[in-house]
């Protein structure tokens, strides 16, 4: 089974048989656990698992199974104790390949367009295919403002963006996607490799919501400014190891010109250097 061209597959079915938003958050849980499973026939996977990928209660999952299963989604067979549900996906690429058509009907475009994975107008306007159906266009699509802020993405690039977005990584998931797309447009870093290590970064410090991500970068800047500080009004600077050596030069030159002990230590406390010192030009 491939997985660009099954997930190609199904947002073109659901053109013409659309789903209900936790079906097809289930739809892509399963097909992830699937991949990683290494696309075996029949897999099992508990309700609490896919509770935790897809954000759905447990009676939530129980319907959104069905919905799949009688639309030809999916097919899945309970088993009796305490024992997981065995799931079985249905390969919609092959399903598709004769019987999809590019042109809706009037009456299937007026069926869809009330649903929540409405399509965009491909008539008279360039067809963007690589847009998810169920990521509706607004001002906080990561996948509108990727193409707006960083380039054209391609089909691999979707699919990771997928994963993030569904694979229960993050309590605001496409809040934090944004960010990170706004994060490497602002630092001239317009790639897909740059945003995944932003997001990667924000996984392994445990970051949930959009605004832990932004204190955590708020800390990361002050722990920059901590290290280097700069001191404005002219001259030049040097840092406290450079001052520490000049000073060492300035007293010995000033013990020597003192008459007394006493104007000694005096020059020694008024040319006793602080952590950064501007050194005249």
């Amino acid at each position: 089974m491939n997985y660009i061209r099954e997930l190609n597959a199904f947002y073109d079915r659901l053109e013409t048989s659309p789903l209900s938003t936790s079906a097809i958050a289930l739809w892509h849980a399963l097909m992830h656990i699937n991949n990683k499973a290494g696309w075996i026939d029949t897999f099992a996977v508990a309700v609490s698992v896919l509770s935790i990928k897809t954000g759905l209660s447990e009676r939530t999952i129980t319907n959104a199974r069905h919905e799949l299963k009688q639309k030809g989604f999916i097919d899945f067979q309970s088993r009796k104790g305490n024992k997981s549900a065995m799931y079985k996906m249905i390969s919609l690429s092959a399903i598709n390949a004769d019987s999809f058509s590019y042109n809706l009907s009037d009456s299937s475009s007026d069926s869809v367009s009330g649903n929540a994975s409405a399509l965009f107008k491909q008539n008279n306007t360039k067809p963007n295919n690589l847009l998810p159906a169920t990521h509706a266009r607004s001002d906080d699509d990561p996948f509108l403002i990727y193409q707006q802020e960083i380039g054209k993405f391609t089909e691999t690039i979707k699919d990771f963006m997928i994963d993030w977005l569904d694979g229960g990584y993050f309590e605001e998931p496409k809040s934090i996607l944004v960010e990170a797309i706004k994060e490497a447009a602002i630092h001239e870093k317009r790639s897909w490799a740059y945003i995944d290590r932003v997001l990667r970064r924000c996984l392994q410090e445990n970051v949930k919501t959009l605004g832990e991500m932004r204190q955590k970068k708020a800390d990361h800047e002050q722990a920059k400014l901590a290290k280097v500080t700069p001191i404005r009004g002219g001259g030049r600077w040097c840092s406290q190891s450079a001052q520490k050596s000049s000073y060492r030069c300035s007293k010995t030159y000033h013990k020597r010109r003192s008459r007394t002990p006493q104007q000694a230590g005096q020059l020694q406390r008024a040319h006793a250097p602080s952590a950064w010192t501007r050194v005249a030009s």
